[in-house]
């Protein structure tokens, strides 16, 4: 009989915990020991195998770990925008930006952010931004010289940045005075 009892109340139990997600994926899919969870609102989060939250289920979308940086996952926000989060489930970026582009696109270290506003910026690869976006275009590192970047203003003027997020040339110049002054 105390079996039943503890039977019955293990079960109500689970099944109350189990009650606040309309689905729970297959464990491992996204990282061990995790699984993937929908709520009936259609927002994603994940729980460990003893269904504590890891996570809170507040995202619209969770892209796998690795997609666009071996240490992250892309997450998406309800109202859209984009943010990371790190392998312990924590918000390394938070979810402001229109897009986040692979790491290593402009350099080994950096990732390209695209504001609601569509102007370019980067981050790091601990999810910190470096480069607020404040440009139109962003180059790669090293494409005209060693450690910049070239950049293009709203106003169409060109200047240099580094890797600190520093603009080492104001973007006021034009593209053929940039190249004429670092050939």
């Amino acid at each position: 009989m105390k079996k039943l009892i503890l039977f019955s109340i293990f079960a109500f139990f689970t099944s109350q915990m189990n009650a606040q997600y309309k689905k729970i994926y297959s464990y491992g899919d996204y990282k061990e020991n995790w699984a993937l969870v929908k709520t009936d609102s259609g927002n994603y989060g994940f729980v460990d195998q003893n269904k504590k939250q890891i996570v809170s289920p507040i995202y619209s979308k969770i892209e796998k770990f690795g997609k666009i940086h071996p240490d992250f996952a892309v997450v998406k926000s309800v109202t859209g925008l984009y943010g990371l989060i790190d392998k312990s489930g924590n918000l390394v970026t938070p979810a402001e930006y229109d897009k986040i582009e692979v790491f290593g696109n402009i350099h080994p270290n950096l990732a390209v952010v695209k504001s609601i506003a569509g102007l370019y910026g980067f981050i790091d690869n601990k999810g910190k931004e470096i480069a607020r976006p404040l440009y139109l275009k962003i180059g790669k590192f090293g494409e005209i010289t060693k450690d910049l970047a070239l950049v293009e203003n709203y106003t169409h003027g060109f200047g240099m940045i580094d890797t600190n997020g520093k603009e080492v040339l104001p973007t006021t110049y034009t593209l053929n005075e940039i190249k004429a002054k670092y050939q």
